[in-house]
């Protein structure tokens, strides 16, 4: 890490594992190149996440993958009062295909590094 890097760091509370969270609560639920990407190498960085951050990312990407779940069911049965009429919840399918890719990041049990 360079001494920038670092002089960055130290202007922001917590560890790099919290600004990852923060960038993936930004990220969850939008539909860009830029979640698509995010997304793709959360899953790369996954085992150097701290565990605790592994844990409120876990949790919070499987409640949204049900939401996800039931908003394209409601879709498929064209239910008009359903919320989702014009966008899900993990966005489109390129979206969903890449959070997919944490969630099996996450599935494999990699230990995390300490």
């Amino acid at each position: 890490m360079t001494n920038k890097d670092r002089r960055l760091l130290n202007n922001f509370t917590g560890t790099p594992s919290d600004l990852v969270f923060w960038s993936f609560r930004y990220f969850l639920g939008r539909m860009t190149i830029a979640t698509t990407s995010f997304a793709s190498n959360l899953a790369k960085a996954w085992p150097f996440l701290d565990e605790h951050v592994q844990q409120l990312i876990k949790r919070e990407l499987e409640y949204e993958f049900e939401l996800d779940d039931r908003a394209r069911a409601d879709k498929a049965e064209k239910r008009e009062q359903s919320i989702y009429k014009y966008s899900l919840p993990l966005g489109m399918d390129c979206d969903r295909e890449a959070w997919q890719k944490v969630r099996d990041a996450y599935n494999a049990n990699i230990p995390t590094v300490r």
